[in-house]
């Protein structure tokens, strides 16, 4: 669809443009209800950062770390049987 005050030089008859018309409004409808849940998604990405501190670090994604944790042996039965 040519804007205000342009020509329109693109040669296709009415049922094309009605065809390249309808798929823009609809790719438009359907980004912006996407563009809506990652609006929401990084508010809620937002609040967790906030809770977790302003760093932007999260407990356990430090691919770095070579901190060991000895965890109990669950395994072992400690009563005689």
């Amino acid at each position: 669809m040519p804007s205000e005050g342009e020509t329109d030089h693109d040669e296709l008859d009415d049922y094309s443009k009605g065809i390249a018309q309808f798929v823009c409004i609809y790719t438009a409808k359907k980004l912006a209800e996407r563009d809506a849940r990652i609006a929401k998604l990084e508010t809620q990405v937002e609040m967790l950062l906030a809770l977790f501190g302003k760093s932007g670090k999260l407990p356990g994604l430090d691919a770095k770390a070579a901190d060991v944790i000895d965890l109990p042996d669950w395994r072992k039965r400690t009563d005689a049987a």
